[in-house]
């Protein structure tokens, strides 16, 4: 394979240095009845190049790359929801503290022994998908004063 770039790419035949090396320890060995990346680290190399499964082999068209694509776009997409940092007090480590901000429903969950209430909480800079369900005796101890309206 080397001299293959070697011979097609005569003035640049060190930048396919890597490729070659890559290719070389990834591919099967009759000799070793394995690849040498495998012998070497003892498991199959996976690079994002290829999502199928170890064996299956599949043609690299143009339907291929497309996919490819595709799947790069996904893991470096640009998030489109964007938080507000003005109105933020930021710590030096880069974090804030969480304020609940209302209470959006309420369930109680029976057990055997007892009854437990549970509040689904909105909280501050977040939306309402993203409220979480809290015990009753967590809101009264840290946020008593969000309780202090309803019927506890």
């Amino acid at each position: 394979m080397l001299r293959a770039c070697a011979i097609s790419f005569p003035e640049k035949w060190d930048v396919c240095l890597r490729l070659a090396e890559f290719s070389y320890n990834n591919s099967y060995l009759e000799s070793i009845c394995m690849a040498p990346f495998e012998a070497l680290y003892g498991k199959k190399c996976r690079t994002s190049l290829n999502w199928v499964e170890v064996g299956d082999r599949g043609y690299f068209g143009p339907d291929f790359i497309k996919a490819a694509r595709e799947q790069l776009k996904k893991c470096l997409r640009v998030p489109d929801e964007t938080v507000e940092i003005e109105g933020l007090p930021l710590r030096p480590d880069l974090t804030y503290v969480e304020h609940p901000f209302k209470i959006l429903d309420e369930k109680e969950i029976v057990t055997r022994n007892r009854v437990v209430k549970f509040y689904k909480v909105q909280w501050q800079n977040h939306s309402e998908d993203e409220a979480t369900w809290e015990q009753e005796s967590y809101l009264l101890k840290h946020y008593p004063h969000l309780l202090s309206g309803s019927d506890s």
